[in-house]
This record gives structure tokens, C-alpha cells and sequence, in this order.
């Protein structure tokens, strides 16, 4: 089948931006020429996904009528594709226009005369979920407590992060080290992430080839060590546990002599509130170690910063796929519809709810989500449920746009893992991904050739392989790690190939 659409290709099969030699023709134009369709068993048997379970299911977009569909009751892990879910449901619950707040809380004033410029009493950075909040927007609120005159605290400093549970991973069977699977707070910054850098350096009187490391930006131990026993190959660094209780990264012994790698944050409230120490002292306001503690009713706002519009965090975490942004929209949603903080589990089965009363046709049997992101080879959905709250969310309207214009687009970046950029399929699908080691999903609208907007949900699911690899003492070794996302390439290119043939046959 010929597309009607123009490729422009690099002579000589150069699959990069190389210049050409001089005199040489840049380009040759010719038609882009789809492959014909092969259905969707012969891409099974193409990308050797045997055992694997596939499932899919097509809604018209308009009339919710089925178009296709195969073992669309049937269960699936949906991975990062539970993010749609949990956006929409909080995008209804909160409203487009919600914004988190973030609060620097007194309970006494600043003195002047001898002791000008000390708060006598005590200061609080109180936490409002913010899922984006930056070290720019720590230093904004510390500029504010200097201009008002603020040069240190007679009191305590405490970090609140009480509107919301705490967490220190938000999947107990991922890697600790996976800088995916963060630490959760209502006082979160810099996706709770830090960067552990290590190299060899020479000690003043020790000896040469000592590996020294530190976190950036430095906060408490700057020497994590080594690790007393070896983790294992494809593992450059454990948890240990520092004075106070506090998580130390040990390196291991097989790690390479020099390197770096973004960790998750285990205690964010406690990070957040020392950067903010140290960019207040920067300014000339001294504060105290942070400690942890709720402000009194009686305190006093002073100073405060609200993020950007929930629709707009809710793009950036689907195009971003981000967990632990997805996880505070999901933990605040499902506070205001309860009254408290409650675990993830306990929140995703308020926003379920939520979603099967305003879905009551749909079949809403084995749905369930273990928490708001899809980190999580527990969680179960079908594609009917998932094509269904689809084509619920497109038909609404958050402030003037719908959930497809939040969605990612084919063709425009790398959203979508560098796929869909041929003329047949480029911006014409809007979806969320899902990847799990042995589960794929791919959830949203595409538009085929034909003009019909269609919903769908597609996913691919080797439970046998997943219980596996679940099971395995070391799953980032080589051994374990290698026949794994061999398996998500496979799975990605049916995907690819799945899609073109929808696109071009509907």
C-alpha cells in the first residue's frame, strides 16, 4: 500500500544526520510504501512472542461502538499505562485548574532592636504535594523570608509534610537503587532523585587510588564507603543505613573506579527541608537542622508558592511517564475525596471508584490498581476498561482543551521510545505507553487514514516470564536484565506493527 506522503532519505542508507560530500545530492524523494497487512497472529509468531497473552479492544471514538477487540476481558498488567486512570480521575476530582501549594508556616514574630531580624518562635516549610516543586521555587520562598526581614529562627525549623502519607519507595518488590521507584512526600523536590558521583583521587597522606564519592548537592555524609559484600553484576550501589537512621549508599566493590548514577530519595521531606536550609543560609537567614513536625493551627502563613495548573502537570507526567509525579496527583486526589491521607493501595481504589460511577455500563470485574503510577506486576485491567475510560476522558473538558491534547503525540520527540515516526503513523496516534519488564500496554486515540478517531487499548502480557523474572535474587543482572528488554523490543516492534496496520486498514 502506497501512503500518500513523501519521505525524504540519505542517499546511501545513512541512517544519521551525516553531511554530504561535496557536489554530492542531498536527498532522493520517493514514496513512503507501507507493508502490507499480515494480521495480527503472524506479527505474534514475526516478533516471537510466544506464550505471551495479547489483548486489544477499538471503540469508535464517536459512538462507542466495538470495532476490534481480542481477549478484551481478559486481564492484563497495564504497567505505566495506569497512569491514564489516575489522571483522569484526579483531572475530574481536583478540576484542571487546581494548583498544590507550598507554605512557609511562624508562630511568632520577627524581632527588632537588639535581636532584629530573629523569628522568635518557630518556622515551618509545610508541603502541599507539589509534584514539580524545584530548587528554584525553594530559593523564591527563602529570598521572601530575607526580604521580610527574616535573619534567623530563636525556635525550631520543622519540615510538614503531613497532608500526606510517606513513603520510602512506592514499590516494595522493585530495585532500592532504581531511581524510578522514589521515596514519597507531600514535600518532594527534584522528583526525589539525587546524583552519586565516585572517582579515584589521592588522599592527603593515604594512598593513591582511594575512591572518594559524593552526592549532589552535598548533604550530610559526603564519603558514602563501600559495601561489605558485593550485590551482585549490573549493581554500582546499595543501601546502607547512616547514624539517625538515615539511608547511606554504599558502593559496591565491583563497581567501576569512576561513575555516576541518579538514586532515589528515600526521606524527601527531610532532603527537601535541608536544601532549603542551605539556600536560606546562602542568603544570610540561618535555620536550624530541619526536623519533622506539623504546624499548629495558630501558625501564621509568611511566605508561599502554588505550582502550575494540575492539566498542565498532568501532560508532563504522561509525556514523562514519571512515577513519582503521578503518585502525589494520585495521593491528593484521593485525600479530597476521603478527608486523610491513606496508602497507595487505598487510593487507587477510591479513584476506581470514582471512575465506575460515572462508567456504570463498563464490566469493571479484575480491575484493579495496586497504586497510582503502574510500578507494580500486581496490578490487573482489561482493554475494554481501559478504551472505555478513554473515550470518557476525550469527551471532557478541562479548561477549554480535553485529555487528548494532554496525551503524547506520535512522530514528536521521543515519547513514544523513538517509534510511530513514519508517515502512516506519525501524529496521528495519542497515547500513553506501558513497560514493564515482560508487560507492554499502549493506551489512547489514533486516527486512521480513513479520518475515524478510534480509542484503544493494547496490551501484551508473559505472566509465565514475569513470575520468573519476579522471583529472581538479582533481576539488573546481565543474565536476568538482557533477556528482558529483548522481550520489551520485541514487544514494542508488534506494537509498531499492530498500529500501522489499524491505522491504515479501519
Amino acid at each position: 500500500m502506497v501512503v500518500a506522503a513523501l519521505v525524504v532519505i540519505p542517499l546511501g542508507g545513512c541512517q544519521g544526520p551525516a553531511l554530504p560530500a561535496p557536489g554530492q545530492n542531498i536527498t532522493e524523494v520517493r514514496a513512503y510504501e507501507a507493508p502490507p497487512p499480515v494480521g495480527v497472529d503472524a506479527l505474534i509468531r514475526k516478533h516471537g512472542l510466544f506464550g505471551a497473552r495479547v489483548g486489544y479492544a477499538l471503540l469508535d471514538l464517536e459512538s462507542g461502538d466495538p470495532l476490534a477487540g481480542r481477549n478484551e476481558n481478559a486481564l492484563f498488567i497495564p504497567a505505566s499505562t495506569a497512569k491514564v486512570p489516575t489522571t483522569v480521575a484526579a483531572l475530574g476530582i481536583l478540576g484542571a485548574d487546581y494548583r498544590f501549594r507550598t507554605r512557609v508556616l511562624v508562630t511568632g514574630k520577627v524581632a527588632q532592636g537588639d535581636n532584629e531580624g530573629v523569628l522568635g518562635g518557630d518556622l515551618y516549610l509545610q508541603g502541599g504535594g507539589d509534584p514539580l516543586l524545584t530548587i528554584q521555587d525553594l530559593m523564591g520562598l527563602a529570598r521572601r523570608l530575607k526580604d521580610q526581614g527574616v535573619s534567623g529562627v530563636s525556635g525550631k525549623f520543622f519540615y510538614d509534610q503531613s497532608l500526606l502519607r510517606t513513603f520510602a519507595e512506592i514499590e516494595a518488590r522493585q530495585p532500592e537503587n532504581a531511581r524510578y521507584n522514589p521515596g514519597l512526600s507531600a514535600l518532594s523536590l527534584d522528583f526525589n532523585q539525587t546524583l552519586l558521583n565516585w572517582r579515584p583521587t589521592l588522599e592527603p597522606g593515604g594512598e593513591k587510588g582511594v575512591v572518594r564519592a559524593y552526592q549532589t548537592p552535598t548533604l550530610g555524609d559526603a564519603r558514602p564507603g563501600l559495601s561489605a559484600a558485593d550485590p551482585g553484576r549490573g549493581r554500582n550501589v546499595v543501601p546502607g543505613v547512616a547514624p539517625g537512621d538515615e539511608i547511606r549508599w554504599l558502593l559496591s566493590p565491583s563497581a567501576p573506579v569512576e561513575g555516576a548514577e541518579f538514586l532515589p530519595v528515600k526521606r524527601p521531606g527531610l532532603r527537601t527541608a535541608r536544601v532549603f536550609r542551605r539556600l536560606a543560609r546562602m542568603l544570610g537567614v540561618t535555620l536550624p537542622e530541619p526536623r519533622a513536625g506539623t504546624a499548629p493551627r495558630n501558625a501564621s502563613p509568611m511566605a508561599g508558592i502554588r505550582g502550575l495548573a494540575l492539566a498542565d502537570v498532568v501532560r508532563l507526567a504522561l509525556e514523562h511517564s514519571n512515577n513519582m509525579v503521578t503518585e502525589l496527583i494520585g495521593q491528593v486526589a484521593a485525600r479530597h475525596l476521603e478527608g486523610e491521607a491513606g496508602d497507595l493501595s487505598r487510593g487507587s481504589e477510591l479513584l476506581g471508584g470514582w471512575l465506575r460511577k460515572r462508567l456504570p455500563d463498563t464490566d469493571w470485574d479484575g480491575f484493579r490498581l495496586t497504586n497510582h503510577s503502574g510500578l507494580s506486576s500486581k496490578a490487573r485491567v482489561n482493554p475494554k476498561q481501559m478504551a472505555a475510560i478513554v473515550r470518557f476522558a476525550v469527551h471532557r473538558r478541562h479548561g477549554g482543551g480535553d485529555y487528548l491534547s494532554l496525551l503524547p503525540a506520535s512522530g514528536l520527540r521521543d515519547s513514544m521510545r523513538r517509534r510511530f515516526r513514519d508517515p502512516a503513523t506519525a501524529l496521528r496516534i495519542w497515547a500513553k505507553t506501558g513497560t514493564l519488564k515482560y508487560a507492554k500496554g499502549l493506551v489512547g486515540v489514533f486516527f486512521a487514514a480513513s479520518g475515524r478517531p478510534v480509542a484503544f487499548a493494547l496490551f501484551v502480557t508473559d505472566f509465565d516470564l514475569r513470575r520468573a523474572y519476579d522471583a529472581a535474587a538479582n533481576v539488573q543482572s546481565p543474565e536476568i536484565a538482557a533477556p528482558a528488554e529483548d522481550w520489551i523490543r520485541r514487544a514494542e516492534a508488534f506494537e509498531q506493527d499492530l498500529l500501522r496496520e489499524w491505522i491504515l486498514g479501519i
